[in-house]
């Protein structure tokens, strides 16, 4: 399975379903997701979209400009869990901030999620807290260096050119 750019409106429904069930689309939205820098990254089996993520030029501060990014909205369908699709995906949109000059990472991840993140060299910065949607959150960041990252081979161009293959991202235009 390979990692895709998708367009923000099929990334907030499957949010919905993962992250957001029985809550209204609206809260699947996010502020940035039609920003031009945003990367929204889909993973799909054959038609059916099975996990996604986003990264947005966002720091924590909410200051502005910034070489922070936020991740958001990495939800993978359940029966497709413990697969590393969501390790493929992070690893395409790190690949991604870091082709974009992103100095550092970070999302607000669900306290079962913890062990994922630090797997993939994140840290917890703070202490715990409540969502009041989606219940006990860690802040976890990862700094990037300026080498890629994800196992992008810098040899072959561009994050884009080398990880999404032509005909997937017509079938993700047309969707």
């Amino acid at each position: 399975m390979e990692v895709y750019p998708i367009k923000a409106e099929q990334a907030r429904t499957l949010r919905s379903a993962v992250l957001r069930p029985g809550l209204p689309m609206e809260r699947s939205v996010y502020p940035q997701d039609d920003d031009p820098s945003t990367f929204h990254a889909g993973v799909y089996d054959g038609d059916t979209l099975i996990g996604v993520a986003s990264v947005f030029n966002e720091a924590p501060s909410g200051e502005w400009p910034t070489t922070e990014w936020r991740l958001r909205g990495v939800a993978v369908l359940e029966a497709y869990r413990n697969r590393g699709i969501g390790e493929k995906m992070l690893g395409v949109c790190l690949a991604y901030v870091s082709e974009a000059d992103g100095t550092k990472i970070w999302c607000n991840a669900r306290e079962r999620a913890r062990p994922f993140y630090e797997r993939l060299g994140f840290t917890v910065e703070g202490d715990l807290f409540e969502d009041p949607v989606s219940g006990p959150h860690f802040r976890m960041c990862k700094q990037l260096g300026k080498a890629p990252v994800g196992g992008w081979n810098p040899s072959a161009g561009s994050v884009g050119a080398l990880l999404f293959p032509q005909s997937k991202e017509v079938m993700c235009a047309t969707l």
